[in-house]
């Protein structure tokens, strides 16, 4: 009698048995051995510290990028308006130096010493205009008739016949020396070639010797024209 041949089951057939062993109760066995890990506390320094890796080497510096395109120039601005030309500069032809004592209403004479007091025009129709001043030290005292304050005054004329300027003021006897200015003024078409400056000073004082001094006398004579 032929005994029934035995087939080995095949590779499907054992798959189909073991998931049924499973089913029925292995695999709550092994499912028992498995844990949802939701937080590193859960989990062994040591093995926290081996699965941590070593930084890497930093990486090379890339390529730099091309260079952008030039922006456009814009336009050009139109040039600017011309300016308008200049008036002719005032040229100082002499400088005027000295010093003075003033007179006064006593009767006591002036005494004025200028150097470089002439001057010359270049042309007929050149004007002139002289700006001057001077430091006046007042005497110790001045005696006024009338009541009225102590008072310097000074005097200016080109070729002894044209008056040029009048200057001065009031003075308080026995104050520091101070700047005076004798004022500015101007002489028309004195003509060409030599001219000469003279100044003079005085007082109101009525005492004798009343008169003060007058030092750094400076007058500037320019030409215009």
């Amino acid at each position: 009698m032929n005994r029934p041949t035995m087939r080995r089951p095949s590779a499907a057939m054992i798959v189909a048995l073991a998931a049924l062993v499973l089913s029925m109760g292995g695999g709550a066995a092994l499912a028992a051995q498995h844990y949802l890990i939701s937080s590193t506390s859960q989990i062994s320094p040591k093995v926290l510290t081996k699965l941590k890796g070593k930084t890497g080497a930093q990486g090379r510096t890339g390529l730099q990028g091309p260079q952008g395109p030039q922006g456009s120039q814009g336009p050009q601005g139109s040039n600017g308006d011309a300016g308008t030309n200049g008036t002719n500069g005032v040229t100082v032809i002499q400088r005027t130096t000295g010093s003075a004592t003033p007179s006064d209403d006593a009767g006591d004479p002036a005494s004025t010493t200028l150097s470089n007091s002439g001057f010359s025009n270049p042309a007929a129709n050149t004007d002139n205009m002289f700006f001057a001043k001077a430091t006046f030290t007042p005497p110790s005292t001045c005696t006024v008739a009338g009541g009225d304050n102590a008072f310097v005054g000074s005097g200016g004329e080109v070729d002894s016949n044209t008056m040029i300027f009048g200057g001065g003021g009031p003075f308080t006897p026995g104050d520091p020396p101070s700047i005076m200015q004798l004022g500015v003024a101007n002489a028309t078409t004195l003509g060409a070639g030599a001219h000469t400056l003279t100044l003079s000073f005085n007082t109101n004082c009525t005492g004798p010797g009343q008169h003060g001094s007058i030092t750094n006398i400076e007058v500037d004579t320019a030409a215009i024209g």
